[in-house]
């Protein structure tokens, strides 16, 4: 799929594993920060084989945009998304 680098490191999609697909509220700037407005994407999730995650979001067709997170932040958006992956990567949640 795409390519990124991000902190001097880089996120091959190709190579990495895909977990499944998450919606992200971002942010978004425009008009030197004079307009904000909040968005959501429908991501796709990928790990790599040293456990850093990736998410993948298409802003306008043929431009995608990588964000490298963190494993916590990846583990919150499967609980919001999809509790059946979650449950596969990390073990059910206990009952209340």
């Amino acid at each position: 799929m795409a390519r990124f680098i991000i902190q001097n490191m880089i996120y091959d999609t190709k190579a990495m594993e895909y977990i499944g697909k998450v919606k992200k509220c971002y942010t978004i700037r425009r008009f030197l920060g004079t307009c904000s407005y909040v968005s959501i994407f429908i991501c796709k999730l990928y790990r790599s084989s040293k456990g850093n995650f990736l998410l993948v979001h298409k802003e306008w067709p043929g431009i995608y945009r990588g964000k490298a997170i963190n494993e916590a932040e990846a583990k919150t958006l499967l609980l919001e998304n999809d509790y059946n992956k979650y449950s596969e990567l990390y073990g059910p949640l206990k009952d209340a």
